[in-house]
């Protein structure tokens, strides 16, 4: 079972930045990076095999329509990401947590090459038992990128729909944020991320990600080498406990980014 999902999950990292590339505007392409990447705990939690996991992310959108009323760049597409977190080294290697993320969004272009990106996802991870989260909400996303190799985001969002449960209706004042700023820095094949999420009213008042990355190949290639550490509710529905904040991590793995698909939700 194991060499079969790792055989797929390789699949799926090789084969979906081959499906974004072209221009064609019925093309699959990437919504958010695609990786897999495996880590320990770095807050003093024991480090073994019950601890140590494997997260992996695949993404994918689908254009709808391109150039709306003549609009050069004013796209509408649907999209779908899974995110899982895997203790794969455990003896039965059971998933920590599956997070399916389908949506739509309106990429709407700015001057001077900015863009925003709107959309309105449903967030699940489809368990059944107390530790089942469910949540709506729509979001914007502004990206602004600076002729030095600097590049700066900003995501808000706000819930709805809301289903009779306490942490989810609190699932963005006190676990995911209601804003998320981020910067990437590129020199040559090197890249640095820091994306930060304000929560409030729990016992961790950020949701934090630091990254290192290394482009493998030449300027066109979008594999990367990454290091990252993480710390925060962002990352695992499951993980929005109260009074409880999850183990931060630190984890090593290939980075796919085709495109100008999001950072901000790694």
């Amino acid at each position: 079972m194991k060499k079969t999902i790792l055989t797929a999950s390789a699949v799926l990292l090789l084969a979906l930045p081959a499906l974004a590339g072209g221009n064609s505007s019925r093309t699959i392409g990437a919504l958010r990076p695609i990786y897999i990447a495996t880590g320990i705990p770095i807050d003093g939690t024991t480090v073994d095999r019950t601890t140590s996991d494997v997260k992996f992310q695949v993404s994918f959108a689908l254009p709808i329509a391109s150039d709306i009323a003549g609009v050069e760049g004013l796209d509408f597409k649907i999209g779908y990401t899974q995110r899982s977190v895997w203790f794969l080294y455990a003896k039965s290697s059971p998933f920590k947590d599956n997070i399916y993320i389908p949506g739509g969004y309106l990429d709407i272009p700015l001057k001077n090459g900015d863009s925003l990106m709107c959309g309105i996802e449903h967030r699940s991870n489809g368990r059944d038992d107390s530790f089942s989260r469910s949540v709506n909400y729509v979001f914007g996303e502004y990206t602004h990128r600076f002729p030095f190799g600097l590049t700066v985001q900003a995501n808000a969002r706000a819930g709805f729909g809301w289903y009779d449960d306490d942490i989810t209706e609190k699932m963005f004042s006190r676990f995911h944020g209601y804003l998320t700023l981020g910067a990437m820095y590129e020199a040559g094949r090197f890249s640095a991320l820091l994306s930060a999420t304000p929560v409030f009213g729990g016992p961790a008042v950020m949701n934090l990600t630091a990254e290192i990355a290394m482009r493998l190949g030449g300027e066109d290639s979008m594999y990367k080498l990454f290091i990252q550490a993480h710390r925060g509710y962002d990352e695992s529905m499951c993980d929005c406990i109260y009074g409880r904040i999850p183990p931060a991590c630190l984890r090593f793995g290939l980075l796919i980014t085709p495109g100008n698909c999001s950072r901000l939700s790694l």
